[in-house]
């Protein structure tokens, strides 16, 4: 009988014994966007790709190194491996990036300004699968993803599948980057633009996003993030037009028409040509953000906008007034949001507002002239 129970305890051991040997490395930070991909080396070799996209409204560094988890249940097979940002060559490695074009500094550079930034982090790693299977799955899950008004859950979590029974299979990439710049009430298309190295079929669809794996006995599989009252995963975001993804082409179109932050995850899925047999397939999630949308329709306007109008005293202790020059226009609305783009406060047709109900911090104003230009500025209540 005790001998039995040691067999058993070192089988417990040894199943085990991969996912103690390597941790995640990487330090909770505030994620906007991530992509996961893979290509093909040799016989059962791979080289797995991940692409994040940090926030720098985050200023905690994100390390260098993280690991991927590599499952099969039809072998009973799980392991972690080590990926990182050194062996990569991608020349915009750790970079700062954004989507507002000119010489706007954004928060990656100035901590005071109202423009957001992301730092772009490539890593990879090489993987060796110990036999053909039509079911491996690279599995990475990571904290954080930042405040938004569509997911409970901050974990996030994305897979790539491969099924190499039939062939060898290189993934699709999405090659579109994942941050955009947004405008409100605005019909927008959302690139994923796909690429298949093998010319296989590839098929976009949408996806519930994903949280932690669900326990050290079973890592083959995220578990599905839980949504916020109404969104589902069929209708992620607050659109006036449907929320619809293209298959072919992975273009997701809609109009939002809420101000705030949502996360939607696009998954793309090979087919081979030939058998029509399901090869792999990999996930993308994405932030779409509308705290930064409502800005003038350019970073010139932008600039421009900002001449024609004061909002003083700023910061401010309760009371503030709009003072807006002839070129722009008379004030039509003017909304307060607070930094989850949250309306706070609103008035029509007024050039003072009076926000002393407010708590201390860090407001939005919208100004909207009778024109429908609409221009937005940082405001400061003490």
């Amino acid at each position: 009988m005790t001998s039995t129970y040691y067999k058993s305890f070192a089988k417990l051991i040894l199943l085990l014994l991969p996912l103690l040997l390597f941790t995640s490395t990487t330090k909770a930070v505030d994620i906007a966007a991530a992509d996961i991909y893979y290509e093909y080396l040799s016989p059962l070799n791979y080289r797995v790709h991940l692409k994040v996209y940090k926030e720098c409204s985050d200023t905690s560094a994100i390390n260098t190194t993280d690991s991927i988890s590599v499952s099969s249940v039809s072998n009973a097979y799980t392991a972690k491996f080590l990926i990182d940002t050194a062996n990569v060559n991608d020349p915009i490695n750790g970079s700062y990036r954004h989507y507002w074009g000119g010489s706007i500094l954004t928060n990656c550079v100035d901590p005071q300004s109202t423009y957001p930034g992301y730092q772009y982090f490539h890593y990879a790693g090489n993987v060796t699968l110990p036999q053909a299977a039509n079911d491996w799955e690279f599995i990475w899950s990571q904290c954080c993803r930042g405040n938004n008004q569509n997911i409970v859950d901050t974990t996030i979590c994305l897979r790539a599948g491969l099924n190499n029974l039939i062939r060898a299979n290189y993934s699709t990439i999405l090659t579109a980057i994942p941050i955009t710049k947004l405008k409100i009430n605005q019909a927008f298309n959302y690139l994923n633009s796909p690429i298949d190295p093998d010319l296989d079929s590839v098929v976009i669809t949408t996806s519930t996003p994903g949280t932690q794996i669900t326990n050290p006995f079973n890592t083959y599989n995220c578990t599905a993030a839980q949504f916020i009252a109404p969104y589902t995963q069929s209708n992620p975001i607050p659109s006036s037009t449907p929320y619809q993804i293209d298959p072919t082409t992975g273009n997701a179109t809609f109009t939002i028409n809420q101000f705030g932050r949502y996360f939607v995850k696009f998954r793309a899925t090979d087919y081979d040509p030939i058998s029509g047999l399901e090869v792999g397939f990999v996930e993308r999630e994405a932030l779409l953000d509308l705290r930064d949308t409502a800005w003038a329709t350019s970073v010139n306007q932008v600039e421009n906008v900002r001449a024609c109008i004061k909002i003083f005293p700023n910061p401010s202790k309760g009371l503030f007034t709009i003072e807006a020059a002839k070129k722009w226009g008379r004030i039509e609305n003017v909304s307060v949001y607070n930094t989850q783009g949250r309306k706070m406060q609103a008035a029509y047709k007024h050039e003072q507002l009076d926000v002393s109900n407010l708590a201390s911090g860090v407001y939005f104003v919208q100004i909207t002239n009778t024109r429908a230009k609409v221009f937005i500025e940082r405001l400061v209540i003490q």
